[in-house]
């Protein structure tokens, strides 16, 4: 469906050309809009008016939405920008010149930004938005979709807007849910698209396999240097050394460049952590095996920005030939490195929201000794004292498969949240517009 054909479509949403064609003004300047705002509520008691009184929910609705938002903004965060609802799609289509603006009598949600020191960049972002509404979202022609559809604003800082549509009914034909949830940079002056998975069809299933975990394997095979090059150029380097616990010595990574020495010295510390704690477990009975065993472990950088650090061990616990189990146990770590400390979910995410939608969706039912335990709120150490707690102490080995079988950790990758799987079945990719509404942190992309 071409984006030329839609907009000859969509734009012809609009109900309330009356007030505009009252004004007599066949071009508008681009500033206009600004103005169009305070018109809108008369905008649609007119439309009301000629349509017998079929927008008067959709008045109340726009009212109701546009003083939630104000509230919330007010209450938890000033923005340098507002969040603006439109209840039709002509006004600002018409001022912006996107398509021919018609009569369409029905409520069709858009929303759009108003930045008050900066008009220019309200313009762009917001003809940004317009063309990206054409593009995917419904035909004018879906009057029932349209009836049926609400916006809610699932995280909001003072870079990223992030929002989807919240559809009671079914998509029509050529759309694409994914194309539902908008997330708007504002620094970089762009939508960020649905971090979907590669094969993936429809609505997001916990149950779909991914690519990275294939992906990780691939990487592993590349030197530290070169997954450094690859990751992109920040203001500090990720570099591959040897360390050495207890006698015991492992591959692991560090990082250079930091200004603040000391915190770049506790990093590189907590990245050794996984590998440690596992060594220091008091099951290994054969100094010779540990070693030969950590020897064999590989890295992946998963994800490396100026805020954050995801690094993955892999270490290859049984030597098996099933189809969809290699026998590698994987343990992620995160690092935040503004704080310079390790960071667990409940530091990203609001845990309780978190899993009742992996309750939700299906990832974990309680009691089921077919799911892992929620291990990934847990450090090493107290996966080691939990351990410990049960009076079994299990051998090196099998201590290691026993942490990747049942206590997942995680790692973050673009625009997703990882959480490793058991022991090379798969990796449980979040994408982070399904969690949006439940981050403390700024969500991670680039």
């Amino acid at each position: 469906m071409s984006k030329y054909r839609k907009a000859n479509k969509l734009v012809c949403i609009g109900v309330v050309a009356i007030l505009f064609a009252a004004c007599g003004s066949a071009v508008e300047p681009k500033g206009a809009y600004r103005a169009g705002f305070e018109q809108k509520g008369a905008e649609i008691y007119l439309t009301a008016k000629q349509t017998g009184g079929a927008l008067g929910d959709a008045r109340k609705k726009v009212k109701t939405e546009l003083t939630e938002i104000n509230q919330n903004a007010e209450g938890a965060e000033r923005f340098s920008y507002s969040v603006k609802w439109e209840g039709h799609f002509n006004y600002p289509s018409s001022v912006y010149h996107i398509g021919d603006v018609k009569m369409q009598p029905y409520y069709v949600p858009v929303l759009l930004v108003e930045i008050s020191d900066d008009e220019q960049k309200e313009e762009r972002i917001n003809r940004m938005l317009l063309e990206y509404y054409v593009e995917v979202l419904p035909d004018a022609e879906e009057e029932n979709w349209w009836r049926m559809q609400e916006i809610q604003i699932t995280y909001r800082s003072e870079r990223y807007l992030c929002f989807q549509y919240v559809s009671h009914t079914d998509l029509p034909e050529g759309c694409n849910y994914n194309d539902l949830y908008m997330t708007l940079d504002l620094k970089r002056e762009e939508l960020i698209p649905y971090p979907a998975l590669e094969e993936q069809k429809g609505k997001y299933s916990p149950h779909d396999f991914g690519t990275l975990y294939k992906e990780m394997e691939i990487y592993q095979e590349k030197t530290i240097a070169e997954q450094n090059l690859l990751c992109g150029e920040r203001s500090y380097e990720v570099q591959g050394i040897t360390a050495e616990c207890e006698g015991t010595f492992f591959p692991s990574v560090e990082i250079d460049g930091l200004e603040d020495k000391e915190k770049q010295e506790r990093i590189n510390g907590i990245l050794q952590e996984p590998l440690r704690a596992l060594i220091m477990n008091e099951g290994w009975e054969d100094e010779g095996e540990k070693q030969a065993l950590f020897d064999k472990t590989k890295i992946y950088i998963a994800y490396k920005s100026e805020e954050w650090l995801s690094v993955v061990y892999s270490i290859k616990v049984w030597n098996l030939n099933e189809k969809n189990y290699d026998g590698v146990a994987d343990f992620g770590v995160t690092i935040n490195l503004q704080s310079g400390e390790r960071v667990m979910l409940d530091d990203l995410l609001e845990i309780d929201g978190l899993m009742t939608w992996m309750y939700a969706c299906g990832r974990y039912k309680e009691n089921d000794p077919c799911f892992p335990t929620l291990g990934f709120l847990l450090t090493e150490e107290e996966v080691l004292t939990n351990g410990a707690q049960e009076g079994i102490c299990y051998e090196g080995k099998e201590f290691a498969e026993r942490y990747a079988l049942q206590w997942d950790t995680f790692y973050l990758y673009k625009g997703k949240l990882v959480i490793t799987g058991k022991m090379g079945l798969f990796d449980f990719e979040i994408p982070l517009p399904e969690i949006y509404g439940y981050l403390k942190v700024d969500p991670w992309y680039f």
